[in-house]
Protein backbone atom coordinates (compact mmCIF):
# COMPACT_ATOMS: atom_id res chain seq x y z
CA UNK A 1 0.00 0.00 0.00
CA UNK A 2 1.43 3.42 -0.90
CA UNK A 3 1.76 5.99 1.85
CA UNK A 4 0.43 9.51 2.19
CA UNK A 5 1.68 12.39 4.32
CA UNK A 6 -1.04 14.00 6.44
CA UNK A 7 -0.28 17.66 7.17
CA UNK A 8 -1.82 21.10 7.44
CA UNK A 9 -2.12 22.94 4.16
CA UNK A 10 0.28 25.80 3.35
CA UNK A 11 -0.28 29.05 1.49
CA UNK A 12 1.69 27.61 -1.45
CA UNK A 13 -0.80 24.76 -1.98
CA UNK A 14 -3.54 26.76 -3.70
CA UNK A 15 -3.33 25.01 -7.08
CA UNK A 16 -3.40 21.54 -5.53
CA UNK A 17 -6.26 22.63 -3.27
CA UNK A 18 -8.27 23.64 -6.32
CA UNK A 19 -7.53 20.31 -8.02
CA UNK A 20 -8.65 18.11 -5.12
CA UNK A 21 -11.67 20.26 -4.32
CA UNK A 22 -12.99 20.05 -7.88
CA UNK A 23 -12.38 16.29 -7.99
CA UNK A 24 -14.30 15.95 -4.73
CA UNK A 25 -17.25 17.98 -5.99
CA UNK A 26 -17.36 15.94 -9.20
CA UNK A 27 -17.02 12.57 -7.45
CA UNK A 28 -19.39 13.06 -4.50
CA UNK A 29 -21.66 16.07 -5.15
CA UNK A 30 -24.15 15.14 -2.42
CA UNK A 31 -21.45 15.40 0.24
CA UNK A 32 -20.98 19.15 -0.14
CA UNK A 33 -23.07 22.30 0.19
CA UNK A 34 -21.38 23.79 -2.87
CA UNK A 35 -21.18 22.43 -6.43
CA UNK A 36 -18.69 21.88 -9.24
CA UNK A 37 -20.50 24.45 -11.37
CA UNK A 38 -20.07 27.14 -8.74
CA UNK A 39 -16.44 26.52 -7.85
CA UNK A 40 -14.65 25.54 -11.04
CA UNK A 41 -14.74 29.13 -12.35
CA UNK A 42 -13.47 30.71 -9.14
CA UNK A 43 -10.39 32.89 -9.77
CA UNK A 44 -6.96 31.87 -8.55
CA UNK A 45 -7.14 34.55 -5.88
CA UNK A 46 -10.01 32.70 -4.17
CA UNK A 47 -8.02 29.47 -3.89
CA UNK A 48 -4.95 31.38 -2.70
CA UNK A 49 -7.03 33.13 -0.04
CA UNK A 50 -8.52 29.84 1.20
CA UNK A 51 -5.16 28.08 1.35
CA UNK A 52 -3.54 31.02 3.11
CA UNK A 53 -6.28 31.45 5.71
CA UNK A 54 -6.49 27.71 6.44
CA UNK A 55 -2.72 27.34 6.83
CA UNK A 56 -2.48 29.24 10.11
CA UNK A 57 -4.47 30.88 12.85
CA UNK A 58 -7.38 29.82 15.06
CA UNK A 59 -10.39 30.58 12.86
CA UNK A 60 -9.99 27.89 10.22
CA UNK A 61 -7.82 24.97 9.21
CA UNK A 62 -7.47 22.49 6.39
CA UNK A 63 -5.52 19.25 6.59
CA UNK A 64 -4.55 17.26 3.50
CA UNK A 65 -3.11 13.85 2.67
CA UNK A 66 -0.29 14.21 0.14
CA UNK A 67 0.57 11.14 -1.95
CA UNK A 68 4.11 10.26 -2.99
CA UNK A 69 3.30 11.75 -6.41
CA UNK A 70 2.66 15.13 -4.79
CA UNK A 71 -1.08 15.02 -5.44
CA UNK A 72 -3.56 15.56 -2.63
CA UNK A 73 -5.74 12.47 -2.14
CA UNK A 74 -7.80 13.46 0.91
CA UNK A 75 -8.70 16.52 2.95
CA UNK A 76 -10.68 17.76 5.96
CA UNK A 77 -11.05 21.17 7.56
CA UNK A 78 -12.99 23.40 9.89
CA UNK A 79 -13.91 27.07 10.22
CA UNK A 80 -15.44 29.47 12.73
CA UNK A 81 -18.71 31.05 11.57
CA UNK A 82 -19.60 34.57 12.65
CA UNK A 83 -23.07 33.33 13.61
CA UNK A 84 -21.58 30.78 16.07
CA UNK A 85 -18.23 32.18 17.23
CA UNK A 86 -17.79 29.51 19.93
CA UNK A 87 -18.41 26.67 17.45
CA UNK A 88 -16.07 25.31 14.78
CA UNK A 89 -17.74 23.71 11.76
CA UNK A 90 -16.14 20.68 10.08
CA UNK A 91 -16.09 21.03 6.30
CA UNK A 92 -14.55 19.69 3.09
CA UNK A 93 -14.10 16.09 4.31
CA UNK A 94 -13.27 13.88 1.33
CA UNK A 95 -11.06 10.89 0.47
CA UNK A 96 -10.26 9.86 -3.10
CA UNK A 97 -12.24 6.66 -3.88
CA UNK A 98 -9.03 4.82 -4.71
CA UNK A 99 -7.54 5.67 -1.30
CA UNK A 100 -10.46 4.79 0.92
CA UNK A 101 -10.23 2.19 3.71
CA UNK A 102 -6.65 3.23 4.36
CA UNK A 103 -7.36 5.27 7.49
CA UNK A 104 -6.91 8.65 5.80
CA UNK A 105 -10.35 9.98 6.71
CA UNK A 106 -9.88 9.02 10.33
CA UNK A 107 -6.39 10.54 10.43
CA UNK A 108 -7.50 13.84 8.88
CA UNK A 109 -10.56 14.38 11.04
CA UNK A 110 -8.47 13.41 14.08
CA UNK A 111 -6.05 16.22 13.20
CA UNK A 112 -8.98 18.63 12.86
CA UNK A 113 -10.24 17.61 16.32
CA UNK A 114 -6.76 17.98 17.84
CA UNK A 115 -6.38 21.42 16.25
CA UNK A 116 -9.81 22.45 17.54
CA UNK A 117 -8.79 21.57 21.08
CA UNK A 118 -5.91 24.07 20.89
CA UNK A 119 -8.00 27.10 19.86
CA UNK A 120 -10.64 29.09 21.72
CA UNK A 121 -13.85 27.17 20.99
CA UNK A 122 -16.50 25.18 22.83
CA UNK A 123 -17.73 22.77 20.17
CA UNK A 124 -17.11 21.10 16.83
CA UNK A 125 -20.19 20.60 14.62
CA UNK A 126 -20.86 19.10 11.21
CA UNK A 127 -23.69 18.05 8.91
CA UNK A 128 -23.72 14.57 7.39
CA UNK A 129 -26.24 12.79 5.17
CA UNK A 130 -28.57 10.96 7.54
CA UNK A 131 -28.24 7.52 5.94
CA UNK A 132 -24.48 7.73 5.25
CA UNK A 133 -23.61 4.99 7.73
CA UNK A 134 -19.90 4.92 6.86
CA UNK A 135 -19.36 8.65 7.38
CA UNK A 136 -21.41 8.74 10.56
CA UNK A 137 -19.43 5.79 11.89
CA UNK A 138 -16.17 7.65 11.27
CA UNK A 139 -17.39 10.71 13.18
CA UNK A 140 -18.76 8.57 16.00
CA UNK A 141 -15.32 6.97 16.35
CA UNK A 142 -14.04 10.41 17.30
CA UNK A 143 -16.83 11.11 19.76
CA UNK A 144 -19.30 13.10 17.65
CA UNK A 145 -22.90 12.61 18.75
CA UNK A 146 -25.94 12.96 16.46
CA UNK A 147 -28.41 15.66 17.51
CA UNK A 148 -32.11 15.94 16.71
CA UNK A 149 -31.45 18.73 14.20
CA UNK A 150 -31.91 17.83 10.54
CA UNK A 151 -32.16 19.76 7.28
CA UNK A 152 -32.46 18.95 3.55
CA UNK A 153 -29.20 18.24 1.73
CA UNK A 154 -28.43 21.53 -0.11
CA UNK A 155 -28.05 19.84 -3.50
CA UNK A 156 -31.28 17.80 -3.29
CA UNK A 157 -34.50 17.86 -1.31
CA UNK A 158 -34.78 14.06 -1.44
CA UNK A 159 -32.26 13.53 1.37
CA UNK A 160 -31.83 14.81 4.89
CA UNK A 161 -28.62 15.56 6.74
CA UNK A 162 -28.22 15.46 10.49
CA UNK A 163 -26.09 17.69 12.68
CA UNK A 164 -23.44 15.99 14.81
CA UNK A 165 -21.54 17.68 17.62
CA UNK A 166 -18.42 17.13 19.72
CA UNK A 167 -17.92 19.10 22.94
CA UNK A 168 -14.47 20.65 23.32
CA UNK A 169 -15.05 21.70 26.93
CA UNK A 170 -14.52 18.18 28.34
CA UNK A 171 -12.53 15.81 26.09
CA UNK A 172 -14.38 12.78 27.49
CA UNK A 173 -17.90 14.20 27.71
CA UNK A 174 -19.21 13.35 24.26
CA UNK A 175 -17.43 10.00 24.23
CA UNK A 176 -19.03 9.05 27.53
CA UNK A 177 -22.44 10.11 26.24
CA UNK A 178 -21.91 7.94 23.17
CA UNK A 179 -21.02 5.00 25.38
CA UNK A 180 -17.28 5.05 24.74
CA UNK A 181 -14.39 5.98 27.00
CA UNK A 182 -11.76 8.44 25.74
CA UNK A 183 -9.30 7.14 23.14
CA UNK A 184 -6.29 5.58 24.84
CA UNK A 185 -8.07 4.93 28.15
CA UNK A 186 -8.31 1.26 27.20
CA UNK A 187 -5.12 -0.13 25.68
CA UNK A 188 -4.71 -3.45 23.87
CA UNK A 189 -1.44 -5.14 24.84
CA UNK A 190 -0.28 -8.62 23.77
CA UNK A 191 -0.82 -11.23 26.45
CA UNK A 192 2.15 -12.49 28.38
CA UNK A 193 2.72 -16.24 28.54
CA UNK A 194 1.05 -16.48 31.95
CA UNK A 195 -1.87 -14.35 30.77
CA UNK A 196 -2.31 -16.53 27.70
CA UNK A 197 -2.43 -19.69 29.81
CA UNK A 198 -4.98 -18.10 32.14
CA UNK A 199 -7.02 -16.83 29.21
CA UNK A 200 -7.17 -20.21 27.45
CA UNK A 201 -8.27 -21.91 30.67
CA UNK A 202 -10.93 -19.27 31.21
CA UNK A 203 -12.26 -19.19 27.63
CA UNK A 204 -12.60 -22.98 27.44
CA UNK A 205 -14.68 -22.96 30.62
CA UNK A 206 -16.72 -19.95 29.51
CA UNK A 207 -17.47 -21.32 26.05
CA UNK A 208 -18.35 -24.69 27.53
CA UNK A 209 -20.89 -22.98 29.77
CA UNK A 210 -22.37 -21.11 26.81
CA UNK A 211 -22.62 -24.35 24.83
CA UNK A 212 -24.40 -26.08 27.72
CA UNK A 213 -26.98 -23.30 27.82
CA UNK A 214 -27.42 -22.90 24.07
CA UNK A 215 -27.32 -26.54 22.99
CA UNK A 216 -28.35 -28.49 26.08
CA UNK A 217 -24.99 -30.32 26.28
CA UNK A 218 -23.46 -31.95 29.35
CA UNK A 219 -20.29 -30.43 30.80
CA UNK A 220 -17.79 -32.97 29.43
CA UNK A 221 -19.15 -32.80 25.88
CA UNK A 222 -19.33 -29.00 26.01
CA UNK A 223 -15.76 -28.70 27.31
CA UNK A 224 -14.40 -30.98 24.58
CA UNK A 225 -16.32 -29.06 21.93
CA UNK A 226 -15.02 -25.72 23.23
CA UNK A 227 -11.43 -26.99 23.18
CA UNK A 228 -11.88 -28.29 19.63
CA UNK A 229 -13.26 -25.00 18.33
CA UNK A 230 -10.54 -22.92 19.98
CA UNK A 231 -7.78 -25.19 18.65
CA UNK A 232 -9.23 -24.94 15.14
CA UNK A 233 -9.34 -21.16 15.30
CA UNK A 234 -5.83 -20.82 16.71
CA UNK A 235 -4.35 -23.31 14.25
CA UNK A 236 -4.68 -20.69 11.52
CA UNK A 237 -2.01 -18.59 13.25
CA UNK A 238 0.62 -20.19 10.99
CA UNK A 239 -1.36 -19.25 7.87
CA UNK A 240 -2.57 -15.98 6.38
CA UNK A 241 -4.81 -15.14 9.31
CA UNK A 242 -3.21 -12.66 11.71
CA UNK A 243 -4.32 -13.35 15.30
CA UNK A 244 -4.04 -10.84 18.12
CA UNK A 245 -4.57 -12.02 21.72
CA UNK A 246 -4.50 -9.00 23.99
CA UNK A 247 -5.15 -7.97 27.53
CA UNK A 248 -7.31 -4.91 28.12
CA UNK A 249 -5.33 -2.50 30.29
CA UNK A 250 -7.35 0.33 31.69
CA UNK A 251 -6.94 3.35 33.92
CA UNK A 252 -4.09 4.40 36.19
CA UNK A 253 -0.83 2.44 36.35
CA UNK A 254 -0.07 0.45 39.47
CA UNK A 255 3.11 0.58 41.58
CA UNK A 256 4.93 -1.55 39.00
CA UNK A 257 4.13 0.99 36.28
CA UNK A 258 1.49 -1.08 34.45
CA UNK A 259 -2.22 -0.41 34.21
CA UNK A 260 -4.31 -3.34 35.49
CA UNK A 261 -5.66 -5.96 33.10
CA UNK A 262 -9.45 -5.69 33.19
CA UNK A 263 -10.33 -8.15 30.42
CA UNK A 264 -9.26 -9.93 27.25
CA UNK A 265 -9.85 -9.60 23.53
CA UNK A 266 -8.93 -11.96 20.70
CA UNK A 267 -9.25 -10.83 17.09
CA UNK A 268 -7.71 -11.62 13.71
CA UNK A 269 -7.23 -10.14 10.25
CA UNK A 270 -8.09 -12.41 7.34
CA UNK A 271 -8.56 -12.21 3.57
CA UNK A 272 -11.97 -13.35 2.42
CA UNK A 273 -13.54 -13.07 -1.05
CA UNK A 274 -11.07 -10.39 -2.05
CA UNK A 275 -11.52 -8.19 1.03
CA UNK A 276 -9.85 -7.82 4.39
CA UNK A 277 -12.05 -8.63 7.38
CA UNK A 278 -11.23 -8.36 11.07
CA UNK A 279 -12.95 -11.10 13.09
CA UNK A 280 -13.44 -10.66 16.83
CA UNK A 281 -13.25 -14.15 18.32
CA UNK A 282 -13.63 -13.21 21.96
CA UNK A 283 -14.15 -10.15 24.16
CA UNK A 284 -14.42 -10.31 27.95
CA UNK A 285 -14.43 -7.67 30.70
CA UNK A 286 -13.94 -8.89 34.27
CA UNK A 287 -16.95 -8.48 36.54
CA UNK A 288 -15.63 -5.65 38.81
CA UNK A 289 -15.02 -3.48 35.71
CA UNK A 290 -18.26 -4.03 33.81
CA UNK A 291 -20.89 -1.37 33.04
CA UNK A 292 -18.20 1.30 32.61
CA UNK A 293 -18.07 1.32 28.79
CA UNK A 294 -14.85 -0.70 28.66
CA UNK A 295 -16.21 -3.30 26.20
CA UNK A 296 -17.38 -0.57 23.83
CA UNK A 297 -14.05 1.22 24.13
CA UNK A 298 -12.22 -2.04 23.37
CA UNK A 299 -14.34 -2.58 20.24
CA UNK A 300 -13.41 0.95 19.24
CA UNK A 301 -9.71 0.23 19.64
CA UNK A 302 -10.05 -2.92 17.53
CA UNK A 303 -11.89 -0.90 14.88
CA UNK A 304 -9.11 1.69 14.77
CA UNK A 305 -6.60 -1.19 14.38
CA UNK A 306 -8.70 -2.61 11.55
CA UNK A 307 -8.98 0.70 9.70
CA UNK A 308 -5.21 1.24 9.87
CA UNK A 309 -4.83 -2.11 8.12
CA UNK A 310 -7.31 -1.27 5.36
CA UNK A 311 -9.93 -3.76 6.51
CA UNK A 312 -13.29 -3.48 4.76
CA UNK A 313 -15.37 -4.78 7.65
CA UNK A 314 -15.46 -6.32 11.12
CA UNK A 315 -17.39 -9.45 12.06
CA UNK A 316 -18.22 -11.27 15.28
CA UNK A 317 -20.25 -14.37 16.11
CA UNK A 318 -21.86 -14.57 19.53
CA UNK A 319 -24.41 -16.74 21.25
CA UNK A 320 -27.85 -15.24 20.63
CA UNK A 321 -28.67 -15.03 24.34
CA UNK A 322 -25.43 -13.21 25.20
CA UNK A 323 -25.79 -9.53 26.25
CA UNK A 324 -22.73 -8.84 24.07
CA UNK A 325 -25.13 -8.69 21.11
CA UNK A 326 -26.30 -5.34 22.48
CA UNK A 327 -22.73 -4.07 22.87
CA UNK A 328 -21.92 -4.77 19.24
CA UNK A 329 -25.20 -3.48 17.79
CA UNK A 330 -24.72 -0.23 19.72
CA UNK A 331 -21.37 0.09 17.93
CA UNK A 332 -22.93 -0.17 14.47
CA UNK A 333 -22.85 -3.95 13.89
CA UNK A 334 -25.82 -5.58 12.14
CA UNK A 335 -26.87 -9.22 11.96
CA UNK A 336 -25.97 -10.96 8.70
CA UNK A 337 -26.81 -14.57 9.65
CA UNK A 338 -28.40 -16.49 12.49
CA UNK A 339 -28.60 -20.07 13.65
CA UNK A 340 -30.57 -21.69 16.43
CA UNK A 341 -27.98 -20.61 19.01
CA UNK A 342 -25.67 -17.96 17.48
CA UNK A 343 -25.82 -14.72 15.51
CA UNK A 344 -23.12 -13.31 13.22
CA UNK A 345 -22.79 -9.52 13.20
CA UNK A 346 -20.92 -7.34 10.74
CA UNK A 347 -19.90 -3.69 10.52
CA UNK A 348 -18.72 -2.04 7.32
CA UNK A 349 -15.72 0.24 7.93
CA UNK A 350 -15.33 3.74 6.64
CA UNK A 351 -12.15 5.38 5.42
Amino acid sequence: MSTALVRRITADDASRLREIRLRALESDPLAFASSLEVERDQPDESWEAWAGAASEGSDQCLFVAEAETGHFVAMAGAFRAASEPRTLHVIAVWVDPERRRQGLGLALVTDVVEWARTVDADMLALWVVEDNVAARGLYERLGFVATSRTQPVPSTTDLLEVRMELSLLDPGASLAHHGRLPDGYVELQPMTGDELDAYLEWTVAYRAGELMQARDMDWMAAELKAQEVIEQELSSRAGPTNHQLCGLRCGVADAAGAAPVVGWVWFSLTERAGERVVVIHDLAVFEPHRRRGIARAAVGEVEDWAIRRAAAAMEVRVFAHNPAVGVFTSQGFSAISESASTVTLRKELSS
